[in-house]
């Protein structure tokens, strides 16, 4: 399991530093003979395709778990931890990464089930059916 939470803050205007840090992070997973690699709480805009990118690198099949909550403010669904992004559009631009699962977790349970509702909408609309090899049914 990798996590972005793994740098710090003041290493986001370091993207060279950050992609190297997790690409050594999946290399390392790898080369001791896991079976995949399951990223988590991945809704950051920096973090989040660096550390799929890292993990898709190694070849191995990839599972993403993201993270989602109600803004207070507007009602609209938005990632887990700052900055709130949008969360229809965190989805959008991970699906089509290659990642093989996407899993909503860490969430309240009302927010769960958009979340889950948003990857479901976003993965029938991304991907052509030959790629797509199960149903809607599979993920009720």
């Amino acid at each position: 399991s990798m996590c972005e939470w793994v740098a710090l803050e003041s290493e986001i205007a370091e993207r060279s530093r950050l992609t190297a840090a997790y690409h050594e992070q999946a290399e390392l997973l790898a080369r001791e003979g896991v079976d995949l690699i399951v990223l988590e709480m991945c809704s950051h805009p920096v973090h989040s395709p660096l550390i799929v990118e890292a993990a898709l690198a190694t070849g191995l099949p990839v599972w993403l778990g993201v993270s989602c909550v109600r803004d207070p403010d507007t009602g609209r669904l938005v990632g887990f931890d700052p900055p709130h992004i949008d969360f229809d559009a965190r989805i959008a631009g991970l699906a089509s990464s290659g990642v093989v699962v996407i899993n909503v977790m860490h969430s309240a349970i009302g927010d769960t089930a958009d979340g889950i509702a948003a990857v479901i909408a976003t993965i029938f609309s991304s991907r052509s059916p030959s790629r797509t090899n199960w149903s809607e049914n599979t993920l009720v």
